[in-house]
């Protein structure tokens, strides 16, 4: 009986030992992230925070709640859906983001909150697919539409556009019954280009076009918008077309006969040629043409635009030099002449500048000395002469430098800074002078190196990373677990000869 009760004790502590290993076992191995049930409901988002796509059933543009003279920039792609008309709440807040110096636009009547459209521009609209409710008018509602302050019917003078379903057709129809419109705006409206009434044509002084009517980025398949069709708006002030490839041979076709216009902007066109040797209008106050691929160089009739306060022709492939009659602009807050191929040195002439606000000269083949005049103009308050062939010593101190707002200055290789007036803070890109004031000898270029990426502390703990100690602790019961069942085989082993 010893025997067979030595045999059950030591199979029961082999069973112990079992278990204990299991346990161990299990208390040592990482843990394991539930898996998802196939049934689990995901989270989506809202569809109001979506924008609209060319598969989407909706087939009437939403009308966007925006002033006239709001056509400066194009709207943010993530809009809401269409909505209807005249109901309280159904569009955002109007953008505040204009050009300086815009064309003047019509005025909001006082009294256009109690009117009731003409019933034909009523069915104008739905004709166009919007849903008007019952007063379009109603500007205390919705700020969509406006009415002039006509009676007994009031008359629409502004429609922005939005939206539109991917090639969507406008009857030529509805657009006879709005011939009042003072202010017409598409944007992100991919339908179709349309025919309008002369007399539309003729009473339209604001005409914005951005990502609308032709091919864009979202519609690459359709045809390019045509310099004819927007050549027809004579009468505009303010023209504005962006993000849209304009079939054209050059801007001169398009502005040649718009005898009033004031303000200008054509950006992200595929716009090719010259810019425009003769203007039509002589009040232009603000010029942009951006984003393009120009031929030659910037001609003296831009010079000639005395009424200008913003200029923009950067990205434009324009090479030469900076034409010293910019100077006689003498209005001029804004210039923008970055990211060309111009050559040559800053025209003194610039210094007559008093009222410069913003200069930017950018990404461009500029060389020579940096002119000290910049330091005394009065207004100025964003410079750039980044990425040029500027030589020399900068001819400026901290304290100029940090009475404006932005200063940059790099990627100038030959160019250098006195250190015992200006800080190496404020002169980011650049080396500072030797002792003879001179560009240390140093050739590449001096833009700073990529500031050093922050020290890791480690992996972070996870599912899969549990460090040296836990495998330690495996691989030790592990072979606990060999020499123990060693053990335990050699004693059953013996017990079982000496019963034999």
């Amino acid at each position: 009986m010893s025997r067979h009760r030595r045999i059950w004790t030591l199979c029961f502590a082999l069973l112990l030992l079992h278990q204990s290993l299991k346990a161990s076992t299990a208390a040592a191995a990482p843990a394991v992230a539930p898996v998802p049930s196939k049934n689990a409901s995901a989270v989506t988002p809202s569809a109001s925070a979506r924008a609209p796509s060319a598969s989407s059933p909706a087939t009437a543009p939403s009308v966007e709640a925006s002033t006239p003279t709001d056509v400066a920039s194009p709207p943010p792609k993530a809009a809401p859906a269409p909505q209807q008309l005249g109901s309280p709440g159904s569009s955002p807040s109007p953008s505040n983001s204009t050009k300086n110096g815009g064309a003047p636009a019509p005025k909001r009547p006082a009294s256009a909150s109690n009117g009731t459209l003409e019933p034909a521009q009523a069915r104008a609209l739905s004709a166009l697919g919007i849903s008007v409710g019952t007063d379009p008018c109603n500007t205390a509602a919705q700020r969509n539409l406006i009415c002039d302050d006509s009676v007994p019917y009031k008359h629409l003078i502004f429609l922005h556009l939005e939206y539109c379903t991917m090639g969507q057709v406008f009857p030529v129809a509805a657009w006879d019954n709005l011939t009042t419109l003072q202010s017409l705006s598409f944007s992100d409206c991919p339908a179709k280009q349309m025919a309008l009434p002369k007399e539309l044509l003729e009473t339209v002084t604001s005409l914005q076009v951005v990502a609308s009517l032709g091919r864009s980025e979202e519609n690459v398949l359709a045809q390019g918008l045509t310099g004819v069709w927007l050549s027809k708006f004579y009468n505009v002030r303010k023209l504005v077309v962006q993000d849209v490839v304009v079939n054209v041979s050059t801007l001169s076709f398009i502005t040649n006969n718009m005898t009033h216009l004031q303000e200008l902007i054509f950006s992200n066109t595929n716009l090719t040629g010259a810019l425009p040797k003769k203007w039509a209008s002589e009040d232009l106050i603000s010029l942009e043409v951006s984003g393009n691929d120009m031929e030659g160089g910037i001609p003296t009739p831009v010079t000639q635009l005395l009424k200008l306060n913003s200029l923009d022709l950067s990205s434009c492939n324009l090479s030469g030099s900076i034409p010293s009659a910019l100077g006689n602009l003498s209005l001029l807050q804004t210039l923008k002449l970055g990211s060309n191929r111009l050559k040559g040195q800053i025209p003194s002439s610039l210094q007559k500048l008093a009222t410069l606000q913003y200069l930017d000269l950018s990404d461009n083949q500029l060389n020579g000395s940096v002119p000290a005049f910049l330091a005394h103009l009065p207004a100025l308050r964003y410079l750039d002469l980044s990425k040029n062939n500027f030589k020399g010593q900068l001819p400026f101190n901290s304290s100029f430098i940090k009475s404006l707002n932005t200063f940059k200055v790099g990627s100038n290789a030959q160019l250098c800074y006195n250190s015992s007036i200006i800080s190496s803070k404020l002169v980011t890109g650049l080396q500072p002078c030797d002792s003879n004031g001179l560009p240390p000898a140093i050739t590449g270029d001096f833009s700073p190196s990529p500031a050093p990426a922050p020290e890791t502390q480690g992996p972070p703990p996870s599912s899969h990373h549990h460090g040296p100690k836990r495998i330690v602790l495996i691989v030790a019961i592990a072979l606990a677990s060999i020499i123990g069942i060693i053990v335990i085989a050699i004693v059953l082993s013996r017990c079982c000869s000496s019963k034999g």
